[in-house]
């Protein structure tokens, strides 16, 4: 870990500078809330995809310390995709590419609510947090998040049995 803070901790600190555009103050303290966070997920695998996973975590804490709405309504594909990359369990749930991008498709078509809280649990989220910044209660995040994982597991299995039936 020592290592990976050592040769990424100023490339986070631009990379968060770039995107959030707040005061560089506001960008180190919400780097070292993503750094807090890095230490209470083991999941999150310390290279490339390690640091987008900081980025994006660290520019919604800088959002977040200045006030600014997080993009809740429209997660655009790449975040997607950084976040479910680092669920608990997604090794065991994504045994190759195909399984991947039924996943993807599957996340795609959730209810609005179940895909911003699963996000939101990627970055890195508590479920009370969640429901602080969706503005629900924690039992309506908790069934948001168990719902909207089956539903994603059965439309990916449903589209990979699809696609595995001769035409």
């Amino acid at each position: 870990m020592a290592a990976f803070y050592e040769r990424h901790a100023l490339q986070l600190t631009r990379r968060v500078a770039h995107r959030a555009r707040v005061p560089l103050q506001t960008v180190e303290d919400a780097c070292q809330h993503a750094w807090m966070l890095l230490l209470r997920r083991p999941d999150v695998i310390l290279d490339e995809r390690g640091l987008t996973w900081l980025a994006v975590v660290a520019t919604h804490e800088a959002w977040r310390a200045t006030g600014r709405e997080l993009p809740l309504d429209e997660l655009p594909d790449p975040m997607l995709v950084a976040a479910t990359a680092h669920m608990p369990g997604v090794d065991e749930l994504l045994g190759d590419r195909e399984e991947l991008t039924a996943l993807m498709r599957a996340l795609a078509e959730l209810k609005p609510a179940e895909r911003t809280a699963l996000y939101l649990q990627g970055l890195g989220y508590r479920y009370r947090e969640i429901a602080d910044i969706t503005d629900a209660t924690y039992t309506a995040v908790n069934r948001r998040i168990t719902e909207g994982r089956a539903r994603a597991r059965r439309l990916a299995r449903d589209r990979q049995s699809e696609t595995a039936r001769p035409s």
